[in-house]
């Protein structure tokens, strides 16, 4: 299932990458991590633990996930995605961290990335997802208004 999701993940970076050049063919996949580690949130902005929908669109093509955010006993975040239209649950997030309203997100078995800005509200993540190319992808706290996501399929 991980390896649909990194394909599909491949896929819409091939075709939605907007200058062209997309990834090449012969891109290497790594392995998925077997566990999350990250940095502590700083105390002084609203943190980004819980539940995040979003979705990848590119050419009509549409990747609903959701962002699973949770604070170790030892202070540090440590998150999963799931990939709703695929049924593809608990995607390791090899790195997460917040300073401030900055949020980044490492996915060393995807290739990938994430950076965003939280909002004022703690609400809402606009940002981009990097795989070879770059996609915008919002992510909205779940059980918040207009968020419009399911949390499990």
């Amino acid at each position: 299932m991980r390896i649909k999701l990194a394909g599909l993940l491949l896929a819409l970076m091939w075709f939605g990458n907007q200058d062209g050049r997309g990834l090449s063919p012969a891109s290497p996949m790594l392995a998925l991590p077997a566990f999350a580690t990250a940095q502590a949130a700083p105390s002084e902005s609203k943190s980004i633990v819980g539940d995040w929908s979003g979705a990848l669109e590119a050419q009509g093509t549409k990747l609903r996930l959701v962002l699973h955010v949770k604070k170790n006993t030892d202070g540090t975040l440590a998150a999963t995605i799931d990939s709703l239209d695929q049924n593809t649950n608990g995607i390791p997030v090899s790195t997460v961290s917040q300073k401030g309203n900055d949020v980044k997100l490492e996915l060393s078995g995807l290739s990938a990335s994430y950076e965003g800005k939280l909002n004022a509200a703690g609400t809402e993540i606009t940002g981009e997802w990097k795989q070879g190319g770059t996609l915008p992808l919002v992510f909205k706290r779940a059980g918040a208004k207009g968020a419009g996501q399911k949390t499990h399929p």
